[in-house]
């Protein structure tokens, strides 16, 4: 009897493993994502837009007197000098001196006007809140859902949600101010005088409680604080709501946030140097081309250039300082989107909550991506 023929022996093939199956079901490679969404051109005019309309604030003169930024140069200006590195610590949340040298300086400003603290500083802070909730909104939608929202929806989202942005941003502050007054007024009632400073100091232990909770408060600012915006457009919450969440993430998984703060500082830092390279490249490059057949070492006019001369002086300072101002929106389209996608990255850690559940505005209808 004949054998039937054997069939050829099976040939195993090892499985291609690629990076999509080592990284599947974890949360965090999602923040590798935070330089490509910043980099999206409508985020990057929203977040110039903001600076513009600060820059022109902080210009502006009060009782005919002379403008805030000169005004208060000499108490801002060691921080505009390092204006990169404080935008890379305060997103970080890890310098205390950093924050402590800027609440000095906004304590220091209301010291001397408080009426011109408020006047002013409420316009740049409804400024920050509502252009920053728009660059946070359009970032969630993209990242959760996979869809591009046109920036005037994004906009109107964060003006429909201004008071509670508002409210988010000033909650911590206001609190840690309360403690810190009930604190100065009970040592002022108690401590001067006879007989009653014996009652002070042996309920300095509660002083000391409400400092422990003033210093956990500046703590969930620090590393927590950066969510509270995103909270709001996220999930269409309220202010105290927004503070509970940001906080809780805080506290409940501090570990996994300050890993999650390392790798979005790691593309900070690539980003703001490649872009800070290139923009200097861009702006070195084009001048000395356009020098080159130019009578003398610079188009530009000298500041005593009059006529035609002073216009063309303004306006080449102008195209000269756009690149680094493009820079500026950067840091700025950065912070937020940093802040939105941590915020999604740590809910989900915490809550379990998917990333694809947000909330949609009454009129709005998204489509989640398959």
């Amino acid at each position: 009897m004949q054998d039937s023929p054997q069939p050829p022996p099976a040939t195993t093939r090892r499985p291609e493993v690629l990076l999509g199956d080592l990284t599947a079901g974890l949360v965090w490679p999602g923040l590798l994502r935070a330089i490509p969404l910043a980099l999206r051109p409508e985020r990057i005019v929203l977040a110039l837009a903001a600076l513009v309309l600060v820059s022109l604030i902080a210009r502006m003169s009060w009782a005919d007197g002379p403008a805030l930024d000169e005004r208060y140069g000499e108490i801002l200006g060691p921080l505009q000098a390092t204006g990169a590195s404080l935008s890379l610590l305060t997103l970080l949340g890890l310098s205390l001196e950093t924050v402590i040298a800027v609440a000095r300086a906004w304590i220091e400003i209301q010291r001397q006007d408080p009426i011109e603290a408020i006047v002013l500083g409420l316009p740049m802070l409804v400024i920050w809140c509502v252009f920053g909730g728009a660059i946070a909104r359009s970032v969630a939608v993209e990242f959760a859902l996979g869809r591009v929202i046109a920036w005037p929806k994004a906009l109107a989202c964060a003006l429909a949600s201004v008071r509670s942005l508002i409210g988010a941003v000033l909650a911590p502050t206001l609190f840690i101010g309360l403690l810190g007054l009930l604190v100065a007024v009970g040592a002022w009632a108690l401590m001067g005088v006879p007989v009653l400073d014996v009652v002070g100091a042996i309920l300095f232990g509660v002083a000391l409680l409400m400092g422990l909770l003033g210093a956990l408060t500046v703590v969930g600012v620090l590393l927590g604080g950066h969510m509270l915006i995103p909270a709001v457009v996220c999930e269409g919450t309220d202010a105290l709501d927004a503070v509970q969440r940001s906080f809780a993430y805080v506290f409940g998984r501090p570990a996994r946030l300050v890993i999650y703060l390392v790798v979005l500082t790691a593309q900070l830092l690539l980003g703001l140097a490649l872009l800070t390279w290139l923009a200097s490249f861009t702006v070195q490059l084009t001048s000395d081309a356009a020098a080159l057949f130019v009578t003398g070492e610079s188009i530009v006019p000298p500041p005593d250039a009059s006529g035609t001369g002073a216009a063309t002086r303004r306006i080449l300072s102008f195209w000269l300082a756009l690149p680094g101002a493009v820079v500026s929106a950067f840091l700025v389209s950065f912070y937020f989107t940093a802040s939105t996608l941590l915020y999604l990255t740590c809910r989900r850690v915490n809550d379990g909550q998917e990333i694809a559940e947000l909330w949609t505005p009454a009129g709005e209808t998204i489509e989640i991506r398959s």
